[in-house]
């Protein structure tokens, strides 16, 4: 069992619209996804820092919803954020926090 956990928020048929802070594209059916992840070797304010504007960076180009972008360190170190899974998949997600050094479970 891994630690992420996944909800569909918006099955983007009909008259959904996507967040304003999607990238400004002609309107697609989104399928947005809100997903949580466990972090590994979290263990300051600098770690939940460099994990948020590390995955901010993937940009809503990408499909990324850059303001729900959710780093905790306490209780436990998580991340939650939304994304279009019809333009990007989670791992893209893991890889940019793998790529600084940080675990995902």
């Amino acid at each position: 069992e891994t630690g992420i956990e996944h909800s569909e928020i918006i099955n983007g048929g009909g008259t959904s619209k996507s967040p304003s802070s999607f990238s400004n594209r002609p309107q697609h059916h989104a399928k947005i996804i809100e997903a949580s992840f466990a972090l590994e070797g979290l263990t300051c304010a600098v770690c939940v820092n460099a994990v948020n504007q590390a995955v901010t960076s993937i940009g809503p180009d990408k499909g990324l919803n850059v303001d729900s972008v959710d780093v905790r360190l306490l209780p436990e170190p998580t991340l939650t954020v939304e994304y279009d899974a019809t333009r990007m998949d989670e791992d893209v997600i893991t890889d940019v926090i793998e790529d600084i050094g940080f675990g995902v479970t």
